[in-house]
């Protein structure tokens, strides 16, 4: 491969991956505004979606659980933590 076709790749990729966290940056802040406001329904929708590429993390995780209890959507926080478990065993935080 030649260097302008890495250069290539790597500004791709850049550009990709600056959007990606801006755009999961603004759904974490959204996120947190909605549960301050005490919407917990939009919150927890979010917070969801949150989890799917940040599953490690315990604050995403434990405001998703806060929104589900909030809502006494117990079965539903249950079943992604199931789901959460399956995926990351050891994972003493789930």
């Amino acid at each position: 491969m030649n260097k302008t076709l890495l250069f290539r790749i790597f500004t791709i990729a850049a550009v990709f991956l600056s959007t990606w966290a801006a755009v999961n940056g603004q759904d974490m802040n959204l996120a947190n505004q909605y549960f301050a406001n005490g919407e917990y329904e939009k919150a927890g929708t979010l917070f969801e979606q949150l989890l799917e590429t940040n599953s490690g993390n315990e604050f995403v995780v434990n405001r998703y659980v806060e929104c589900m209890i909030n809502l006494e959507k117990y079965d539903e926080g249950e079943k992604v933590l199931k789901r959460l478990i399956k995926k990351n065993p050891n994972s003493g935080n789930l």
